[in-house]
């Protein structure tokens, strides 16, 4: 897959993720509700906290992988690769889940430090 398709996938997960995943076909044990959740608890914390640099990042990499979660359960199979370090990769939603709930619990708790 080349970079510009990644991103346009991305893209399109991030923005189906902003309009809450309405009309998206959802048939997997990973809670729709909790991912639009998670989704926005990191758009809050980019707002609320604009200068705490680790909880943006955070913030950013939990929108990044709850897209990437999207994209294996919403869009073709195409979507369900992406490059990282030049190679092709396939991703598979459970794990990047589990992953989205170790950022949201790191951005938590980066979040509440001063």
């Amino acid at each position: 897959m080349d970079i510009e398709t990644d991103e346009q996938y991305q893209i399109q997960a991030l923005d189906m993720l902003s309009k809450n995943l309405l009309g998206a076909t959802w048939s997997t044990y990973i809670e729709k509700k909790q991912v639009v959740a998670m989704f926005n608890e990191a758009k809050t914390t980019l707002k609320q906290k604009p200068n705490n640099k680790k909880a943006v990042a955070e913030a950013r990499a939990l929108m990044d992988t709850l897209a990437r979660v999207v994209r294996c359960l919403c869009l073709d199979e195409a979507a369900k690769q992406t490059q990282i370090r030049g190679r092709t990769i396939t991703m598979e939603a459970k794990a990047l889940f589990e992953n989205a709930e170790r950022e949201l619990k790191t951005m938590r708790r980066v979040g509440t430090k001063r």
